[in-house]
């Protein structure tokens, strides 16, 4: 898809909308700022088949030229009309982060802002050593037996002076060699299922085919630079087929068609996904942690990255 794709006029898209069983009468336009098209949100036809409409709408992108994004309720009495939770404050330009996700080469920018959260936040980096083997493996989101062993090992086969992301790479190189995890078939997105029946559920259509642009208009209240997501997201799509499906209690959600197989390739996802998706505490659970996150990926068609800085 791309945005060639001309958007459908506003009783038109009403007209399609109404025939699929949709409440137009719920719709409300969101502005998106001076000279920019307006986004519409419209309540899913019942909150336990969201997915359902999602397909539905995505299914409809080359007619309308519009991705659909789901989450909970997207409008807001305080600021009638306005976008707030899906997109920009009056500050924000979601056009701007979009045109320079098309210019930057998000590997380039990653490794310094891994540099940085791991100094600043990442509790598997310990402060108080400066060894990096210790501070990588002491903290490890696996059994403590395990951990010294693969560690003895990595001291052997890498150099002295590696830094930590090398050895996060040669822990998730050699996690990939284990047998599939045992919650590799969880359903990364249950968080949603489970509150659905006690949500709001909406869907946002986006001026845009792109399917990962959303990620640019719910910047607004995610504070890592959304330019360095999309750029990553784009690449994802690319190699994977991934899209941005919605957000939903600070989880941003993603279907994949083709997942990842090759080590580097997942060490890419999994270290990009930590970096731009930073949730601590999941983290230092082991639930979103490179090493943890990892091994899963080949096996899972849908991704769940939570957003918490």
């Amino acid at each position: 898809m791309n945005d060639l794709t001309p958007l459908m006029d506003d009783d038109s898209l009403r007209g399609l909308l109404e025939r699929h069983g949709f409440d137009t009468s719920a719709m409300r336009r969101l502005h998106s700022g001076p000279g920019r098209a307006d986004l519409w949100a419209i309540p899913c036809r019942s909150d336990a088949g969201w997915f359902d409409d999602w397909q539905l709408l995505r299914s409809l992108c080359t007619e309308t030229g519009r991705w659909p994004i789901a989450g909970e309720r997207t409008f807001r009495g305080e600021r009638e009309g306005h976008l707030s939770e899906f997109g920009q404050r009056d500050t924000y330009d979601a056009d701007v982060a979009l045109a320079s996700a098309a210019t930057i080469d998000p590997w380039a920018e990653l490794p310094a802002m891994d540099g940085t959260y791991y100094r600043e936040n990442d509790p598997w980096m310990r402060p108080e050593t400066n060894d990096a083997f210790d501070r990588v493996f002491d903290l490890f989101p696996i059994d403590d037996e395990t951990c010294q062993a693969w560690k003895r090992t990595a001291v052997e086969q890498l150099p002295s002076d590696a830094e930590p992301l090398e050895i996060q790479r040669w822990a998730v190189h050699r996690a990939l060699k284990e047998p599939k995890p045992a919650n590799a078939d969880d359903d990364p997105w249950h968080i949603i299922h489970e509150a659905a029946a006690m949500s709001d559920l909406w869907l946002t259509l986006l001026p845009t085919t792109d399917p990962v642009a959303g990620l640019a208009y719910i910047a607004s209240f995610q504070p890592i630079r959304p330019d360095l997501r999309v750029a990553v997201a784009r690449e994802w799509n690319r190699k994977h087929g991934v899209e941005f499906v919605g957000v939903f209690a600070m989880c941003d959600l993603f279907q994949v068609a083709s997942p990842p197989t090759d080590p580097d390739d997942i060490w890419n996802i999994a270290r990009a996904a930590f970096a731009l998706w930073p949730d601590i505490d999941a983290g230092f659970k082991g639930s979103g942690h490179p090493i943890t996150l990892a091994p899963k990926l080949p096996y899972q068609h849908r991704w769940s990255f939570t957003i918490y800085p």
